[in-house]
């Protein structure tokens, strides 16, 4: 098995902490962390680590500060990319990237699809349990447009439900008023 690099350990304790929420953490504390992933350390795991908080701070996701104990505060820019570490990017199939891909990530995205739609057809088979021909693989994006635009007709009847029930509430406090005088 590949051993994890220092830089990507590093990353994953500052996502958790962005996950969780937290602005920063004690340097010892994010040491601490790192060492207890089950990658094993070498000897020379302080001066990795140094090494890879210098890339976070070169990518200015991170500012180390020398407060009475040495901290690190996530910046606007670290929080954005931490809290889509991990994460597995979509691309549309004519982008640059996705002709550049290699066979592992292909797998990847597709075994990432194939999760989705097993995931999609286990919904449909709840809302409509005696709708075969909805469950075919061909027909799951046309079941998915319309389930995004009846979201987008709920919508649109929720705003103008509103609007209705605020012009009626205006209106019932005008007719209160006038009776009030």
């Amino acid at each position: 098995m590949v051993q994890e690099t220092y830089t990507r350990r590093v990353q994953r304790v500052l996502s958790e902490l962005v996950k969780d929420n937290k602005g920063s953490i004690e340097l010892e504390t994010l040491v601490e962390q790192v060492r207890a992933q089950p990658s094993p350390c070498g000897v020379r795991f302080r001066r990795h680590i140094d090494g890879a908080l210098r890339r976070e701070v070169q990518g200015k996701r991170i500012i180390v500060l020398s407060n009475p104990s040495p901290s690190i505060s996530v910046t606007d820019a670290g929080r954005k990319f931490y809290a889509a570490w991990g994460s597995v990017l979509l691309y549309p199939s004519d982008h640059r990237r996705v002709t550049r891909m290699t066979i592992a990530q292909i797998v990847q995205y597709t075994q990432l699809m194939k999760g989705v739609l097993l995931e999609v057809q286990g919904i449909i088979r709840e809302l409509r349990p005696y709708s075969q021909a909805l469950l075919d693989d061909e027909n799951i994006p046309i079941v998915v447009q319309e389930l995004f635009g009846t979201v987008a007709d709920l919508e649109t009847a929720n705003i103008e439900l509103q609007q209705e029930f605020a012009y009626e509430t205006a209106r019932r406090r005008e007719v209160r008023s006038i009776f009030r005088k």
